[in-house]
C-alpha cells in the first residue's frame, strides 16, 4: 500500500502467493476487473523444469491475494503471460486466452459473474509449420477487425531455453499469426496465408516486400518467418517472435529476433 508514501513500512505489505506447481513466472500478470465486482491478478504456472500433464492459471483477489478461481489445463507445455479481454466494451474482462510452449492457444468464456460457472479453458487453435508445434512464449494481442469480430495476434518462437541461442542448420520456421475467435476450434488450414516475396539490403537496411493476399472467409491470416526458397530465398534462418505485438489504428507491429553464433552480434 503505497498511499501514504510516508509512512511505508514491512505492515504496509499486502499480501504474495505461491504454489507448488508453478515455475518461473517471467510473464506479466494480468490485472482486471471481473464480472463478479472484484478486481483480480492473473498470473499462470510459468515455465517449469520437468514436463508435466496439466498447466494453471489462477485468478487473485487483488485485495488480498486470495484465490478466486483456478483453471487447469490439460496440456504438457508450459504457459506464458495471460491475455484477458473485454469483447463487449463494458471494461470488464470476459475472455481469458493463454498460450503454451507446444503450440496449443486456449480460451475460457469468464463473462459469468459466478466464478465457479466458469468452465475450463478449451483449445482454440494449435500453431504448427504444418507438421511440427510452434512454441507460443510471446505475450498475445488482441484487438477487433472491421467486421466487429475480435481477433488474437501473437508470433511463434522461444529464446528461454539451454539450445535456443544456437540455430541448428535446418531451423525450424516460426511464425506470426492473426486468429478470429469465433467461438471455434481452428487450424492452419482455415487461415490465410501470407508470404515474404524477396529481400533486399540497400547500404545499412534490409527490407522485405510482402503478399496481399486479400481475406475472404478464412478464421485470420499467418505470415511465415522465412522467405522460402520456392521465392528463391534461402528458407529457414532461425528467426522468430518472443516479444508482444503493438496494435495501432488498422496496424499490427511486431520485432523479430534470429540467434547468431556471435555473442557481441546484434
Amino acid at each position: 500500500d503505497i498511499t501514504d508514501p510516508s509512512n511505508m513500512g514491512p505492515s504496509k505489505f499486502l499480501w504474495e502467493f505461491s504454489h507448488p506447481d508453478m515455475g518461473k513466472t517471467i510473464g506479466q500478470p494480468a490485472i482486471v476487473a471481473l464480472p463478479n465486482g472484484r478486481f483480480a491478478v492473473v498470473v499462470t504456472s510459468g515455465y517449469r523444469t520437468t514436463q508435466q500433464s496439466s498447466a494453471r492459471v489462477w485468478f487473485l483477489d487483488a485485495a488480498n491475494g486470495s484465490v478466486i478461481k483456478r483453471f487447469d489445463i490439460s496440456t504438457t507445455g508450459d504457459l506464458g503471460a495471460p491475455l484477458l479481454a473485454d469483447t463487449n466494451g463494458d471494461q470488464i474482462a470476459d475472455k481469458l486466452y493463454v498460450g503454451d510452449t507446444t503450440g496449443k492457444l486456449w480460451r475460457a468464456d469468464i463473462s459469468d459473474a459466478v466464478p465457479g460457472n466458469w468452465v475450463t479453458p478449451t483449445l482454440m487453435f494449435t500453431a504448427t509449420d504444418g507438421t511440427n508445434p510452434q512454441p507460443i512464449t510471446a505475450p498475445l494481442s488482441s484487438t477487433f477487425n472491421e467486421k466487429g469480430q475480435h481477433m488474437v495476434l501473437f508470433g511463434t518462437g522461444s529464446y528461454m531455453f539451454i539450445g535456443d541461442n544456437e540455430v541448428p542448420n535446418s531451423p525450424q520456421i516460426q511464425s506470426f499469426y492473426a486468429i478470429i475467435d469465433s467461438g471455434e476450434t481452428v487450424t492452419r488450414s482455415n487461415l490465410l496465408a501470407q508470404e515474404i516475396l524477396s529481400e533486399r539490403t540497400v547500404g545499412n537496411f534490409q527490407g522485405r516486400s510482402l503478399s496481399n493476399n486479400a481475406i475472404s472467409n478464412q478464421k485470420g491470416w499467418y505470415l511465415d518467418l522465412a522467405w522460402k526458397s520456392g521465392r528463391g530465398g534461402p528458407g529457414a534462418r532461425g528467426e522468430r517472435v518472443v516479444s508482444k505485438a503493438t496494435l495501432r489504428s488498422d496496424r499490427v507491429t511486431f520485432t523479430t529476433l534470429t540467434p547468431s553464433a556471435d555473442p557481441c552480434a546484434s
